[in-house]
């Protein structure tokens, strides 16, 4: 017997007035493995609104009006890299991405975070690649959605590796112009080695649909690097250089 159609209103009540750029509506698929049915998600983030105060009071041009993802790498049940002195990737991606999003904020840019705080995007136990796609389904649910970046910390098994990096998926010139930008913007104000830009794979910026790029600010496996990774005064300073990037960006594609 045919079951019958039916129509279900959800309506969520919250304590302050928020914004269309504060909330993001999306689904993701059944997962029989993890025992996950079909899902709506409904993601809020109490952010400062464009054009309101936010809690930086430094400012870039070149990013009002637009719309941009910041991904802080790895969070929840993944640390990510842990260096020598257990500074832990996910505190510093974070840490920098909500410094970023504050300054873009208040240079009256419209921006979207993968995450806000210490948890998995997907949820437990998710596989790599559902806790990845989930972080790309925010940035194809955000509307207007301009650029996305992912923000990393480098690491390898040798503690003398060192220096800062960005890479791209050559999906058009515009992603290795991003990735220049951030580049050149970072290296000005860190004082650390020059690795370049190169092309990558990686999920989310093979995935995403717009101009993206992933930074690798440090190596948080370098006694020095991991110092300075967990430093307020680096963090602010690289925040501001990425900040910076992306206006110089936008404003050398026309965009």
């Amino acid at each position: 017997r045919e079951l019958e159609r039916r129509h279900i209103q959800v309506m969520v009540s919250l304590g302050k007035q928020v914004k269309d750029q504060q909330y993001k509506v999306y689904t993701l698929e059944a997962d029989r493995k993890q025992g996950k049915p079909f899902r709506l998600v409904i993601d809020v983030s109490l952010q400062p609104a464009p054009g309101k105060a936010a809690e930086s009071d430094q400012q870039v041009s070149g990013v009002t009006g637009h719309t941009i993802v910041l991904d802080p790498g790895h969070g929840g049940s993944d640390s990510g890299a842990v260096g020598p002195n257990g500074t832990q990737e996910k505190d510093v991606t974070l840490a920098i991405a909500q410094k970023v999003r504050d300054i873009l904020t208040a240079s009256g840019a419209r921006v979207v975070m993968t995450r806000t705080d210490d948890h998995d995007v997907y949820g437990p136990d998710a596989t790599d690649r559902q806790e990845l796609q989930a972080r790309v389904n925010i940035g194809a649910y955000t509307p207007d959605m301009q650029l996305f970046l992912s923000i990393h910390a480098n690491s390898f098994s040798s503690p003398s590796a060192h220096g800062t990096e960005t890479y791209y998926y050559p999906r058009s010139t515009r992603d290795a112009h991003l990735a220049q930008a951030l580049q050149d913007s970072m290296i000005a104000v860190n004082g650390l080695a020059d690795r370049g830009i190169s092309e990558a794979n990686f999920y989310v910026i093979k995935h995403s649909t717009v101009p993206s790029a992933l930074v690798e600010l440090a190596f948080i496996s370098n006694y020095r690097e991991e110092q300075l990774l967990a430093s307020a005064d680096f963090q602010n300073k690289m925040a501001l250089a990425i900040c910076q990037g992306l206006g110089n960006f936008f404003k050398n594609e026309g965009m």
